[in-house]
């Protein structure tokens, strides 16, 4: 397996300062579902800070994620925390001021209502939230990417002297670069909200608290998690009871062209076994029906996909469908040809909530779905149980059916399963997924 990660978030019960003035947290919070921890401790004058890190995370493919450690202080002198924690970045808090690096990082911000601290963010273009608009339009917000040579104005970022410059794990090494070589320093005051790192929808969201606890809004951060946390395990529970008789086959993925080879070659990129995608289905009630073996965002070859895909009920596209129905998307990908979902009519994207970006169509999944997996997984639990919840989805869009004959359903008989596991491993077809990984193995 590869290496789990831990964030570490430190935060003490607090004295009177002698050297500064400070203030206490108003929440003392915990962590339930992320990969990371919460602990309190003191500087040298007994009051209270935070200590956040994160240790090295090997992410599948072997990308390093490093370790990093900051501290969250209260107090308007951070002398006291820099001698007790010498190795971190400390960081006074709550920060008034904050730039983006990226869409991820929005739905924290935006479910806390703190878009007015948003001072920067490039390609406005990209945001689908109608609160984050408005307050980028209203208020002439900062876009520093240049669309034509594709970079950024770090100078013009760093002379807002944000509080924290967010990013994510993708955007985190050019925006601490970018920013130190245009005001040496602030590259200090980049926070990762590495999100996605986590394995389980809750975890993914729980990253409210550490937003929460930089802008001063760790008590809502830590009612709002609970509030969708408890929506969720209730959906969950209802998704799992022993009344539920099938749990429906599930793949999560699309066809695509690998870059770089000619002629194009074609191949399925499905979300692993062990992803936060895999957890939903199954919290949902659904089977997931990729093999263990598959590693992430590894080539799948063609036939291997079909073969998956024939004893496959339910498909989760989350590739580009511009046509919006079966139709469209076999005629551009005719792989999927009398495949289960194909034939079953069952075959979802994720487009429901979504606008043109200009070059590319941006998705609130990608967006508030983050932040919202008690949504999300009421939008797979009505696609895969619709009898237990029928209401409209949020996110997820049903693409109407093919009108070309693709041939019979072959689940329609089905009326339970032999097992509720949600790993293709332990189903009927144990062996047909042990040819599909020898394919799989000589195609890649």
């Amino acid at each position: 397996m590869l290496p789990s990660v831990r964030v570490a978030l430190v935060v003490v019960a607090s004295a009177v300062s002698v050297s500064a003035q400070c203030d206490t947290f108003a929440k003392q919070l915990s962590v339930e579902d992320a990969s990371f921890s919460i602990e309190w401790g003191a500087d040298g004058n007994a009051d209270e800070l935070v200590r956040f890190t994160t240790t090295e995370y090997v992410a599948p493919g072997g990308t390093v994620r490093p370790a990093l450690e900051y501290v969250f202080t209260k107090c308007s002198d951070t002398t006291a925390a820099q001698t007790a924690y010498p190795s971190a970045t400390v960081l006074q808090v709550p920060v008034s001021t904050v730039t983006l690096a990226s869409t991820t990082i929005l739905p924290f911000i935006d479910l806390l209502d703190d878009e007015l601290k948003i001072v920067s963010f490039s390609n406005h273009n990209y945001v689908h939230s109608a609160e984050v608009t408005e307050h980028l339009s209203a208020n002439s917000i900062l876009d520093p990417y240049n669309t034509e040579t594709w970079s950024t104005d770090w100078a013009a970022v760093a002379a807002l002297d944000a509080g924290v410059h967010f990013a994510d794990f993708w955007s985190y090494s050019s925006t601490v670069s970018g920013l130190d070589a245009a005001d040496a320093g602030q590259g200090a005051r980049v926070v990762v909200i590495d999100e996605g790192r986590e394995s389980t929808p809750l975890g993914r969201a729980e990253w409210l608290k550490v937003v929460g606890l930089l802008t001063g809004k760790e008590q809502l951060a830590d009612a709002t998690y609970q509030g969708i946390k408890a929506k969720y395990e209730l959906a969950k529970a209802m998704a799992n009871s022993a009344l539920i008789t099938h749990r429906p086959k599930v793949v999560h993925g699309y066809f695509g062209e690998k870059w770089g080879t000619t002629p194009a070659e074609t191949y399925f990129y499905p979300a692993a076994t062990g992803t936060y995608i895999a957890q939903l289905i199954a919290d949902a009630g659904g089977r997931y029906n990729v093999p263990d073996s598959y590693v992430a965002n590894s080539d799948m070859s063609v036939a291997t996909a079909r073969d998956m895909l024939e004893g496959t009920e339910v498909l989760l596209w989350s590739g580009t469908n511009p046509g919006g129905d079966q139709d469209s998307l076999l005629a551009s990908h005719s792989e999927l040809a009398r495949t289960g979902p194909i034939q079953c009519g069952k075959v979802y994207d994720y487009y429901k909530r979504s606008h043109d970006a200009g070059t590319f169509i941006a998705q609130d999944w990608l967006e508030s779905g983050i932040v919202h997996p008690d949504k999300a997984l009421e939008d797979i639990i009505s696609l895969l149980h619709p009898d237990l919840l029928d209401q409209d989805t949020y996110y997820v869009r049903e693409l109407a059916a093919v009108t070309s004959d693709q041939g019979a359903c072959p689940f329609d008989a089905q009326e339970g399963d032999d097992d509720s596991s949600s790993s293709s491993s332990d189903d009927d077809d144990d062996d047909d997924d042990d040819d599909d990984d020898d394919d799989d193995d000589e195609d890649v």
